[in-house]
Protein backbone atom coordinates (compact mmCIF):
# COMPACT_ATOMS: atom_id res chain seq x y z
CA UNK A 1 0.00 0.00 0.00
CA UNK A 2 1.36 3.32 -0.96
CA UNK A 3 2.27 6.05 1.83
CA UNK A 4 -1.04 8.15 -0.01
CA UNK A 5 -3.77 5.36 0.43
CA UNK A 6 -2.45 4.70 3.95
CA UNK A 7 -2.77 8.53 4.87
CA UNK A 8 -6.48 8.50 3.23
CA UNK A 9 -7.37 5.05 4.84
CA UNK A 10 -6.71 6.93 8.27
CA UNK A 11 -7.06 10.53 7.89
CA UNK A 12 -10.26 10.53 5.97
CA UNK A 13 -12.99 13.55 6.09
CA UNK A 14 -15.24 11.92 8.79
CA UNK A 15 -11.79 11.08 10.79
CA UNK A 16 -10.63 14.53 10.49
CA UNK A 17 -13.57 15.79 11.42
CA UNK A 18 -13.62 13.93 14.78
CA UNK A 19 -10.42 14.20 15.57
CA UNK A 20 -10.02 17.45 17.89
CA UNK A 21 -13.08 15.62 19.99
CA UNK A 22 -10.90 12.82 20.07
CA UNK A 23 -7.55 14.63 21.63
CA UNK A 24 -10.04 16.09 24.22
CA UNK A 25 -9.70 12.86 25.70
CA UNK A 26 -5.80 13.91 26.55
CA UNK A 27 -6.14 17.80 27.13
CA UNK A 28 -4.47 18.20 30.10
CA UNK A 29 -1.26 16.69 28.11
CA UNK A 30 -2.50 18.71 25.21
CA UNK A 31 -2.12 21.82 27.38
CA UNK A 32 0.93 21.28 28.37
CA UNK A 33 2.47 20.42 25.56
CA UNK A 34 1.26 23.79 24.42
CA UNK A 35 2.56 25.55 27.32
CA UNK A 36 6.26 23.79 26.72
CA UNK A 37 6.14 24.88 23.05
CA UNK A 38 5.51 28.33 24.35
CA UNK A 39 7.93 28.63 26.19
CA UNK A 40 10.96 26.78 23.84
CA UNK A 41 9.53 29.53 21.18
CA UNK A 42 8.75 32.76 23.09
CA UNK A 43 12.27 34.25 22.23
CA UNK A 44 11.96 34.37 18.63
CA UNK A 45 11.85 37.97 16.67
CA UNK A 46 8.20 39.38 16.67
CA UNK A 47 7.33 38.64 12.96
CA UNK A 48 8.83 34.65 12.82
CA UNK A 49 8.21 32.66 10.08
CA UNK A 50 7.22 28.92 11.83
CA UNK A 51 6.90 25.54 9.72
CA UNK A 52 4.44 23.13 11.28
CA UNK A 53 5.27 19.70 10.01
CA UNK A 54 1.84 17.35 9.81
CA UNK A 55 -0.31 19.91 11.05
CA UNK A 56 -3.10 18.18 11.06
CA UNK A 57 -6.20 20.61 12.37
CA UNK A 58 -4.75 23.45 13.22
CA UNK A 59 -4.66 23.35 16.73
CA UNK A 60 -0.82 24.49 17.96
CA UNK A 61 -0.93 26.97 15.05
CA UNK A 62 -4.10 29.04 16.27
CA UNK A 63 -2.20 28.68 19.75
CA UNK A 64 0.61 30.25 18.86
CA UNK A 65 -0.99 32.78 16.37
CA UNK A 66 -2.95 34.06 19.02
CA UNK A 67 0.05 34.41 21.50
CA UNK A 68 2.24 35.50 19.07
CA UNK A 69 0.32 38.06 16.79
CA UNK A 70 3.48 39.05 14.66
CA UNK A 71 3.91 35.27 13.81
CA UNK A 72 3.12 33.76 10.02
CA UNK A 73 2.99 30.05 9.49
CA UNK A 74 3.43 27.10 6.81
CA UNK A 75 1.39 23.63 7.87
CA UNK A 76 2.27 20.91 5.68
CA UNK A 77 0.26 17.73 6.60
CA UNK A 78 -0.43 14.69 3.89
CA UNK A 79 -4.12 14.78 4.40
CA UNK A 80 -6.42 16.53 2.67
CA UNK A 81 -9.24 16.19 4.55
CA UNK A 82 -7.18 17.34 7.68
CA UNK A 83 -6.04 20.55 6.23
CA UNK A 84 -9.85 21.26 4.98
CA UNK A 85 -10.09 21.25 9.14
CA UNK A 86 -7.18 23.24 9.62
CA UNK A 87 -8.05 25.79 6.99
CA UNK A 88 -11.98 26.22 8.55
CA UNK A 89 -10.41 26.32 11.81
CA UNK A 90 -8.06 28.99 11.17
CA UNK A 91 -10.79 30.87 9.15
CA UNK A 92 -12.68 30.74 12.80
CA UNK A 93 -10.19 32.42 14.62
CA UNK A 94 -9.21 34.89 11.88
CA UNK A 95 -5.85 33.69 11.53
CA UNK A 96 -6.39 32.63 8.18
CA UNK A 97 -4.43 35.93 6.22
CA UNK A 98 -1.20 34.62 8.21
CA UNK A 99 -1.30 31.31 7.53
CA UNK A 100 0.01 28.84 4.19
CA UNK A 101 -1.22 25.71 3.97
CA UNK A 102 0.60 22.51 2.15
CA UNK A 103 -1.19 19.10 1.44
CA UNK A 104 2.20 16.54 1.05
CA UNK A 105 4.44 14.70 2.25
Amino acid sequence: MRNEEIVMQFFNKSASEGYDERAQRIGAINDNLHFLIRLILQDLPWDARILCVGVGTGMEMVRLAQVFPGWRFTGVDPSGAMLDVCRQRLREAGFESRCELIEGI
